[in-house]
């Protein structure tokens, strides 16, 4: 690990080399040496080249999506520090420029800064409840991953966190993971949040999907497009042909195709991102696709095209696709079932970059559709 280290570090952006001797510094490996010539390499960092201004979305990866910014540079000053009072060592970054990249980390909306900073300065149990509360899904998993491990020893002292109840038309409900989450089931919207007036101060997250007339819309030039196919079976065994479905009606009895097609307008490759498909209460991905051969419209004398394997992971009501990274287009095909009769209203597909989540695009028209399961 050190040997491979020592061989690139002059190449790797100072939060990468600050991290890596960190864990170095975890599993006790001799890295005195090393820990100086990060020093001098963050030594080499002015104030002037850390204080551009940090919009960055509180979702994005510093880690790996924008390691050599001026924050991700503030954080490896920060975590440098530490690092080198674990190992009895003086810096050489001078006293300004240490309490401007401190300031700049913990002035942040990024909860991995925030947690190099309190493991730097030292904090109590309710600072790390603090940042383990503005944890979430939708952040960086191996920021997330960081930052839950590094402050475990907080962990310990934590009061069990009770989830006020709120007030209306709110039901409990019990969340894949064990555990809880308020759902409204009332008409319409609420109006208010109210908790009533004996509920102490807590930090809580609120989460909610806007509808798609006021939601952000496509900001990155990739084209979303779906159509749903019914699987018709053919004369020879396991082989169908695919009707397009153009109304909102399905059927329950029914297999269906789902084809999801990603086209990129630029020439650079969009790497770690993810398509969200929605689905309705019922619905759900058939795992099953070996042998199974399918055409579509008027090609019914061509060989079928055997399906690839579902390579999906289920969310709650969608499921999820990985795409590490394309370029052009791509095509992605499930085999879907919907056992749950009723009508519902889904919202469109959308393509969200795994580090940066603010940077997405939505299916085509944008709006939420209707369908009626029979």
């Amino acid at each position: 690990m050190l040997d491979s280290y020592a061989e690139q570090a002059d190449n790797m952006p100072l939060l990468h080399r600050a991290l890596v001797l960190a864990w170095a510094q975890e599993m006790n490996l001799p890295c005195k040496t090393l820990l100086k010539g990060l020093d001098e390499a963050v030594s080499r960092k002015e104030i002037k080249a850390l204080s551009e201004e940090d919009t960055r979305d509180i979702n994005d990866s510093l880690i790996l999506d924008a390691p050599e910014s001026p924050l991700a540079d503030a954080v490896a000053n920060v975590l440098t520090m530490t690092l080198l009072k674990k190992a009895q060592l003086k810096s050489t970054v001078m006293p300004q420029v240490q309490q401007y990249a401190w300031d700049k980390a913990a002035n942040s909306n990024q909860p991995l800064a925030h947690t190099v900073v309190l493991l730097n300065s030292g904090g109590d149990s309710t600072q790390a409840a603090a940042i383990l509360s503005g944890l979430t899904a939708q952040q960086s998993s191996i920021e997330r991953a960081l930052a839950m491990n590094w402050l475990a020893k907080y962990m310990a002292a934590m009061p069990p966190v009770v989830l006020p109840a709120p007030a209306g038309a709110w039901a409990k409900q019990k969340a894949t993971g064990g555990g809880e989450y308020w759902r409204w089931v009332g008409q319409g919207v609420p109006d208010i949040l109210s908790f009533g007036d004996e509920l102490s101060s807590q930090n809580v997250q609120i989460r909610w999907r806007e509808p798609a007339k006021t939601a952000q819309q496509s900001n990155i030039p990739v084209t979303v497009e779906r159509q749903l196919y019914r699987l018709i079976p053919g004369d020879e065994e396991m082989s169908f042909t695919l009707q397009p479905v153009t109304s909102s009606e399905i059927d329950s009895d029914a297999l269906y195709l789902d084809e999801i097609t990603l086209t990129s307008e630029q020439d650079a490759p969009l790497r770690y991102g993810q398509v969200e498909v929605p689905l309705p209460p019922g619905a759900d991905v058939e795992r099953t696709t070996w042998g199974i051969s399918v055409n579509k419209p008027n090609t019914a004398k061509q060989q079928g095209q055997l399906l690839e394997k579902a390579r999906n992971e289920m969310s709650e009501l969608a499921y999820m696709v990985p795409v590490k990274e394309f370029a052009g287009t791509v095509t992605f095909h499930h085999l879907l079932r919907f056992s749950q009769k009723g009508q519902f209203v889904l919202p469109p597909v959308r393509y969200v970059r795994s580090y940066a989540p603010a940077q997405q695009s939505v299916a085509a028209g944008s709006e939420w559709r209707g369908m009626q399961v029979k």
